[in-house]
């Protein structure tokens, strides 16, 4: 017979833009040791790795130039289920985790339909 298939587990960490202008050099190693950190925790964990900048997974999900609370209440839509995890405003960071997950799994906004002839 066959052996059991084996489950890929895959995990997307957010990358941070490096702006040195609006950050000091603290800053921004604190922040590259984070995704780091976050990186070496999952792999230990048996994941594979990718990092996804904002910009990307944002504007496959429509929320370029939109504010943390059109993240949450996208999330709140995705997974109703969970609304007593994104209930507050300050529930953004939550909400756009799992909004990163579902995208990572191809949740994107579909493309605008055309007219026809």
């Amino acid at each position: 017979g066959q052996g059991a298939r084996q489950v890929e587990l895959r995990a997307f960490v957010e990358s941070t833009p490096i702006m040195p202008v609006h950050s000091s050099a603290r800053t921004l190693s604190t922040q590259q040791y984070s995704v780091g950190a976050w990186h070496g925790l999952l792999v230990g964990c048996g994941f594979k790795t990718s990092t996804v900048p904002a910009s990307v997974w944002k504007r496959d999900l429509g929320l370029v130039k939109l504010d943390k609370e059109a993240s949450r209440e996208m999330a709140l839509s995705l997974f109703p289920h969970k609304s007593d995890i994104l209930s507050r405003k300050k529930d953004h960071g939550r909400a756009e985790s799992m909004l990163i997950a579902a995208w990572g799994c191809g949740c994107a906004l579909a493309p605008p339909a055309t007219a026809t002839a």
